[in-house]
């Protein structure tokens, strides 16, 4: 029979309290990683629900027949901003507009400041917030009189869903066909938009061929044709949806990790509904695009080969 020494004994006690140590670290670390997501999501719910006693819109932005309502352009003479606007531009005069896409959780504030940082972590009301708040590129040109014919609009991804996590779901046509609009009514106006497409984009440092959507903003004819043609054909799906020079255009863009140690975009593009033009989008076209191109580091990282190298 074989005899278990004392020194034994020791070094398997000293083993089991070192696992057990492990554990309650392991255990503690979790319970203060999951209050802090826990605190950090409050804070953005409360957040979000004070953002909005400011802005109630009782404006319609459509008519009963889709096209698009007056009611919500006009300006208040005092306040030099739509009168839906005033408590939120009177709070914070960074404030351009509001952001939704319809029956989704983003349903934001949007500012504009005179650099592309400080609203990555400072809410409407201008208190530090990790999430921030959506925010115009600071190249747009945004003033009652003239706008930029495509303004980009930046975001983080929350991973519980909320604020630009949304523009993920886009990959899957099904879901663009359910969600084919987004709303943004501005200080200056009411507005809806009709998506066009999502892509993706490596925006990394050493991408030689990366396409700069974020620097299309004051298009000339040629520049906005440029952009279109090269949303379209990186474009997770084709729809029905035409555009053309002299549309106003949004892009949606926040970061995504589908492939990891990268530094990927992916930017969702709508057109502005045109005067007298329904908003209502007919999506039983819209097809998922069979010969889309994406970044040259998603096929390396995936393992693809490059239909597109040259």
């Amino acid at each position: 029979m074989k005899m278990t020494t004392g020194k034994t004994k020791g070094k398997k006690s000293v083993a089991r309290i070192i696992l057990l140590v492990a554990i309650c670290v392991v255990l503690i670390f979790a319970v203060v990683i999951g209050a802090l997501l826990v605190r950090k999501y409050a804070a953005g719910k409360q957040f979000q629900k004070e953002a909005q006693e400011f802005y109630n819109p009782v404006s319609s932005i459509e008519n009963k027949d889709g096209t698009p309502s007056k009611s919500g352009n006009t300006i208040d003479k005092k306040t030099g901003v739509v009168k839906d606007f005033n408590k939120l531009y009177e709070i914070n005069k960074d404030t351009i507009g509001w952001l939704s896409i319809p029956e989704t959780r983003l349903d934001l504030p949007v500012a504009k400041a005179s650099d592309n940082t400080y609203y990555l972590n400072h809410t409407i009301t201008k208190k530090s917030y990790s999430l921030g708040i959506p925010f115009a590129d600071s190249k747009a040109t945004f003033t009652k009189d003239k706008q930029s014919n495509n303004i980009t609009i930046y975001s983080h991804a929350a991973k519980d869903g909320s604020y630009f996590a949304v523009l993920k779901n886009y990959k899957d046509v099904a879901f663009y066909k359910s969600h084919p609009n987004i709303t943004f009514n501005t200080i200056y106006g009411t507005g809806n938009y009709k998506i066009i497409g999502l892509f993706m984009e490596d925006v990394s440092d050493n991408n030689k061929a990366m396409f700069n959507y974020h620097d299309y903003t004051d298009m000339n004819e040629a520049q906005f044709n440029d952009y279109v043609a090269n949303v379209m054909k990186r474009n997770y799906f084709k729809t029905s949806v035409d555009t053309k020079f002299g549309d106003q255009l949004i892009t949606l863009s926040t970061c995504d990790y589908e492939v990891n140690n990268t530094d990927f975009r992916i930017a969702l593009v709508a057109r502005k509904v045109r005067a007298g033009e329904s908003a209502k989008v007919d999506t039983g076209s819209a097809v998922k695009n069979a010969n889309q191109m994406m970044p040259a580091r998603w096929y390396e990282k995936k393992d693809i080969k490059n239909p597109f190298a040259k």
